[in-house]
Parts: structure tokens; sequence; C-alpha cells
């Protein structure tokens, strides 16, 4: 099969047409339905050379079996008859007819006779335009290329942007589940660091009050430190020597004064006159106990 020519727009603007003829699919169809076997003439003159069968629209292109004739560095331009329907933008095809192919060496991808008024060979300046059009639109492929480009040199820039944010946020994250655990162990040793004093707390209490629930009231706001201070006391309860059993210190005798009741020793006191005997160590205020 040879291609004769595809789906498209063609410009005839050097036959007059100021809109360019659109050759859809549904065009080149018809074509391809309503030809059979189509003459090759030469140079589209009266002279017939060959001919072409088997016209079928195949994958966007008119196509044909392959004629005969020697087709080395020629071109097949069909020679169709039609009238033109105007779109606004361009112009149809109105029940085309494929009159004949012309093998010229400067073909044009489609000739159209009747509508046009003038039958046109294909010549160097059409094939130029076609040429230059092939290459602007190179052009336009570079430029979208490298615009591509360099959004793509933006978006690999962006990514290694977002890696580095990424292992930030891991590092980040792993430093406070550290910081988590390091204060959960914390908060742990603290809770057994408070249930340890509250209970030393408690024993003290019992010890020193021989589990007198009276005595416990008046120990109960005295903090830590305080408790063992008064546990661990060492009181002294011993008598000055040297002076008679009943003289004062200075000499005079106890009968000039009225007589004063012998101490008691601490452990002889209750609870409230030890707490009176020791205020200065039992007052939480001193003490800056809660």
């Amino acid at each position: 099969m040879i291609k004769l020519f595809p789906v498209g727009d063609i410009n005839y603007k050097d036959l007059g047409l100021d809109k360019p003829i659109r050759y859809d699919a549904n065009t080149l169809q018809y074509i391809a339905d309503h030809s059979d076997t189509i003459k090759i003439t030469d140079e589209h003159t009266d002279k017939v050379i060959g001919e072409l069968t088997d016209i079928q629209f195949i994958d966007g292109i008119l196509q044909a079996k392959e004629p005969s004739i020697d087709l080395t560095d020629y071109g097949l331009s069909p020679k169709i008859q039609s009238n033109l329907i105007d779109k606004g933008d361009y112009y149809i095809l109105q029940h085309p007819i494929l009159e004949n192919v012309g093998r010229t060496k400067t073909p044009r991808s489609q000739i159209i006779y009747n509508s046009i008024g003038e039958e046109n060979m294909g010549n160097e300046d059409e094939l130029r335009r076609q040429l230059d059009k092939k290459e602007n639109t190179i052009a336009e492929l570079r430029d979208e290329n490298a615009i591509n480009k360099q959004r793509l040199d933006e978006l690999e820039a962006q990514l290694k942007n977002t890696n580095q944010l990424q292992e930030e946020y891991h590092k980040a994250t792993k430093t406070i589940e550290e910081l988590t655990a390091k204060s959960e162990e914390l908060e742990v040793n603290a809770n057994k660091h408070i249930e340890a004093v509250k209970k030393r707390k408690s024993e003290l209490i019992k010890e020193l009050t021989k589990d007198d629930p009276a005595g416990e009231d008046k120990f109960e706001n005295l903090d830590i430190e305080t408790l063992e201070y008064l546990n661990n006391r060492v009181i002294v309860d011993q008598k000055p020597t040297g002076i008679p059993e009943g003289s004062e210190p200075d000499g005079g005798n106890s009968n000039n004064d009225s007589e004063k009741p012998e101490e008691k020793k601490d452990e002889d006191l209750t609870y409230a006159e030890l707490g009176e005997k020791y205020g200065n160590i039992l007052d939480p205020k001193i003490k800056g106990a809660e």
C-alpha cells in the first residue's frame, strides 16, 4: 500500500483561497468508499501511465495498492472534484470525487479542481511552505522541550528540599520520642520517691507518737527532715553537779523564793507539753513544713 494523503488542513492561498481546506476522516473515508480504479496521469495531463486500485482509508491516511509504474523521485498528487462549504475558519469538501492521481516531482497533498477554478500541479513554493511549517513545528517543540526541562529541574529541586524536610522531620520525631520516654521514666521514679517519702513519714510519725492518734495530728504537717531530726535527737537529762539539792545555783536559799516544781523528764511529758517545750522545732512555720 502507498500513502496518498492524510487527515489535515491544506492551504491554497496561491490559488485564491483565504482559508485552508480540511480533509477530515469522514471526507477521506467518503473518497475511499466511492473510488474504484483511479487513473494515474503524467503530471495531470491526458497521458495515462498507470492506475490505482484497492483504495482504502487506513490509520488516518488515504491509501491504495502500490501501482506497477516507477515512482522513484516522484510523488502522487490526487485531483479531486468537489464543491466547498465554508465552515468559518476552514472549508470542507461536499461529496468529493477523486478524478485521477498525477505523478509529479512537486506534489501537493491534495488537488481541488472544480471548486478552485483551475488545476494546481504543485510547485516548489508549496513544498517550501510545507518544509517551513515543519521547521516551525520543530522549533516550537524545542521551545516546549526547554520549558519542560526547566520545569523538571524545578521539580527536582523541590523534591530535594522535600527530602531534606522529611529527614529533619524524622530527626525531630525521634528526639521527641526519646524525650517522651525519658519524661515517663522520670515520672515513674518521681512517683516511687514520693511513695517512699510518704511511707517513711508515716513510719517516723508512728515511732514518735507510739501510735497515739493525738500525736499523729501534731506531726502530720512536719516535713520529712524535721521528723528525722526529732526521731534522732539526743535528750540530755542530767542534774548539775556540785550544787546541794534544794539550793539555787547562785548560792541562795530556796526558802527565799517559792519552791519550784521538779521539772519533768521528756519521756514523762505529754505530746502537747513536748510540743510547747520544743515549739521552735515543731513549729511548721519555722521549719517550712507544708
